[in-house]
């Protein structure tokens, strides 16, 4: 069944899998949201049919229309089963929500977890539409979840409108569509009281009852107002000032600015299009100097420059406000020599999506003002930081990925001032987590990947130096391994051997996670790839700590010393490492000289290392080249643990024809 296959055909046809059969990452369901759902639930129909599912078959479907809060009807579910085995004398459930760290057209269902006692949350809303085999992967699930049941687990899973198959009833039973969607009023009412300790401010909701008048707040929440948006407000009114001024500042923020945004975009004054155009320059630049944002602005409307004494120039200035109260009136301050929306929380998003959303005419003369403003040395290139968020924001409200390429053109353009890759390598590992954008985020990181560009393969290599790597660390081999397959030693190779060494590195299990990917990986023939990511991972430099993890874990199991011995004879016998491989030998001898290392299992894998490969480059340069530096000049140093492995291959193999100490 392909979505229990461990091999993912479309993305490793030219090398085959780097998986070992791990589980994907899990993460505990926040504390804080089990406990808001515990206090301030409003009742759903949606919850009693998923627990009914779990008794059965230990798998349910929440699937339905967005803002629906079906996360919240699941995670409820599974509080309320867990309370339900609790008081039948069973164990209650861990909830933990999963990762879907797998290539999103075919799911690999086998490397779901499957601890006991377990309630897991998997959302693959915004992915299942791309499953290249809905069907096989939904009957791979339901076969899991029997397993899950087994164990005294379950699994629910959230999907989107349309993408649950409905084939045999195996597969159909799971499935329970969200069609009631839980009064908003009532949820921003139970927020108040119960999370924020505001009751009081309910009275601002309430709508008119006999003969009192409706609450301050109260028009906006409507049947539509999707059960985030309710908890939103009740987080918005619960945090002001109680006054007319705290109100009104609730009110704008939540309505995203609308009656202010009315005012200036609405009609069709000719007046007014500069100061349009200055509220969205300001928008997207974050704080900035008011003539900078001026300028800006200028070159979206058209507006010649002042190099240019036209009487059209002059009359067009001349005809407006001064610049003070244009940016008042568009709803910025202005603080010294720079001017920004900060001073009404937003207003900047709310502005571009206005725009984006009410003039799509205008989406590609945006598009290309925003390439000339953020070209190399163009007036707004300092502020791609603020830029790049905001088309990110955006990018995620409508799935729109030519403004992902507009990035992509930042880390192609040529003759910055600045290195634009960290910066947009920042920008693309938090739109990689996001549960909406994140999907196609990550494809393009794919595709950035495989490019021949060293610019944009060394993004990616930085984005997996981030915590993109921690949430999906297979799909971050995925692309490094793509990266580290580049024909030449570049810098690009270069980040991306410094990702694996971080993946390494880090806190998470190293063997379970990391470790056998990259040996297996490494085995392969002709898997230049493996070899440059082997030798990162067992590269003591700058930090022997994750090494010292990892030889402490051989010295107690034998088959992960078999694995590491196996990897560094495949690694041996490539000739297009023998640079990298003599520098990581000579290394670990530095560590063992200095005490850094563990010496005697340390020494027994270079002595075995050394007594098959004794003719290979590294390890000759290890036994005899007195001109091997060492990092640092240390009693004994190197020609030590040269007569420590001159020792152990005389006794058991064929002595070195020379012995220099």
């Amino acid at each position: 069944m392909r979505a229990e296959a461990s091999d993912d055909a479309k993305i490793f046809q030219a090398f085959g899998s780097i998986y070992f059969g791990e589980t994907v990452p899990v993460e505990d369901i926040p504390q804080e949201e089990q406990a808001t759902l515990r206090r301030a639930w409003v009742p759903v129909g949606t919850v009693s049919p998923l627990i009914e599912r779990l008794r059965s078959g230990g798998l349910a479907v929440i699937g339905g229309a967005p803002r629906m809060g079906k996360r919240s009807a699941a995670i409820r579910a599974l509080i309320e089963y867990s309370d339900e085995r609790t008081s039948a004398k069973a164990k209650p459930l861990k909830l933990k929500q999963v990762t879907p760290d797998w290539e999103r057209e075919t799911p690999q269902v086998s490397r779901l977890p499957t601890e006991a006692n377990h309630g897991y949350l998997l959302d693959v809303s915004a992915e299942i539409s791309k499953w290249s085999n809905p069907l096989e992967t939904a009957s791979a699930l339901v076969a899991r979840a029997a397993r899950l049941r087994e164990e005294g687990s379950c699994l629910i899973l959230i999907s989107n409108q349309s993408g649950w198959p409905h084939g045999t009833g195996t597969v159909t039973a799971p499935y329970v569509t969200a069609l009631e969607r839980p009064d908003p009023r009532e949820i921003a009412t139970a927020h108040l009281e119960t999370v924020h300790n505001r009751p009081a401010r309910v009275a601002w909701l309430r709508l008119a009852h006999d003969g009192v008048p409706p609450g301050l707040c109260a028009h906006l929440i409507t049947e539509d107002t999707a059960p985030a948006d309710a908890a939103y407000l009740a987080t918005l009114l619960a945090g002001v000032t109680d006054d007319q001024d705290g109100i009104k500042a609730a009110i704008d923020a939540f309505q995203q600015w609308d009656a202010h945004l009315t005012k200036v975009f609405g009609g069709e004054d000719d007046r007014s299009v500069d100061d349009r155009a200055l509220l969205i320059a300001a928008a997207l630049l974050g704080d900035a100097p008011a003539l900078r944002i001026q300028s800006v602005a200028r070159d979206l409307v058209g507006m010649p420059a002042a190099s240019d004494n036209s009487n059209n120039y002059v009359r067009r200035v001349l005809a407006a406000e001064e610049l003070k109260a244009r940016f008042e009136g568009i709803g910025a301050t202005l603080k010294g020599q720079n001017a920004s929306l900060t001073g009404k929380p937003g207003l900047g998003n709310a502005t571009i999506e206005r725009v984006w959303t009410q003039r799509p005419d205008l989406r590609q003369p945006l598009l290309e003002w925003i390439t000339r403003i953020t070209a190399p040395k163009a007036e707004a290139e300092e502020h791609l930081q603020h830029i790049g968020r905001m088309l990110v924001r955006l990018a995620a409200a409508h799935t729109d990925v030519r403004l992902l390429r507009l990035v992509q053109k930042w880390v192609e353009a040529e003759g910055s001032a600045t290195d634009r890759r960290p910066l947009v390598a920042t920008i693309l590992n938090e739109a990689a987590q996001d549960p909406t954008l994140g999907p196609v985020v990550r494809d393009e990181l794919l595709n950035w990947a495989q490019s021949s560009s060293l610019n944009l393969a060394t993004t990616v290599a930085l984005v997996c130096q981030m915590t993109f790597a921690e949430h999906y660390p297979r799909q971050a081999l995925v692309r490094l391994q793509w990266i580290l397959r580049r024909p030449q030693d570049d810098e690009a190779v270069t980040a991306a051997e410094e990702a694996v060494r971080r993946m390494a590195a880090r806190p998470s299990p190293l063997v379970k996670d990391v470790w056998p990917a990259v040996t297996r990986w490494a085995v392969k023939d002709g898997m230049l790839s493996g070899r440059r990511a082997f030798l990162a991972m067992v590269d003591p430099r700058p930090s022997y700590s994750h090494l010292k993890e990892l030889l402490a874990v051989a010295d107690d199991k034998p088959e992960v010393r078999g694995m590491l011995l196996d990897a560094w004879r495949a690694t041996l016998a490539d000739e297009m490492v023998d640079g990298e491989a003599r520098a990581v030998l000579t290394a670990w001898a530095y560590g063992i000289a200095t005490g850094t290392l563990p010496e005697s299992t340390t020494l027994e894998l270079l002595h075995q290392i050394v007594q098959h490969h004794l003719t290979a480059s590294p390890v000759s340069a290890l036994l005899y080249d007195t001109n091997v530096l060492e990092p640092e000049p240390h009693p004994g140093g190197l020609a030590h643990v040269r007569r420590l492995l001159w020792q152990r291959v005389h006794t058991t193999g064929p002595s070195p024809t020379r012995a220099e100490c």
